[in-house]
């Protein structure tokens, strides 16, 4: 493991993920009105790395539900519901991917 150098891989990575967020604004838009925000558009982005990158490993970090901290309750479970809705996209997503 020693004699591999991973941070070059992850540069070669880079340009593909850049292409990514390249065609998400080239489709929605700059002005932020039209795209979807907040966790819904982690899961937008992770639909479009899932059919155009074809990672092995995906890791969603969903920060919505930390809301709550700033005292409305409404705020987690509202938060958590559009997780749930999410996961199940990219569950049926992965599910009807052959590989």
């Amino acid at each position: 493991m020693a004699s591999k150098d991973y941070r070059q891989e992850t540069a070669l990575c880079q340009p593909a993920a850049g292409s990514i967020l390249a065609r998400l604004r080239e489709y929605y838009g700059s002005s932020g009105l039209t795209n979807p925000r907040g966790d819904r558009l982690l899961t937008t982005r992770a639909l479009r790395a899932l059919r155009e990158l074809k990672p092995r490993l995906l890791m969603i970090n969903y920060p919505d539900p930390d809301y709550v901290h700033w005292g409305n309750r409404q705020f987690y479970t509202r938060a958590i519901s559009i997780i749930d809705e999410g996961i199940r996209e990219i569950y049926s997503a992965v599910q009807a991917d052959r590989e």
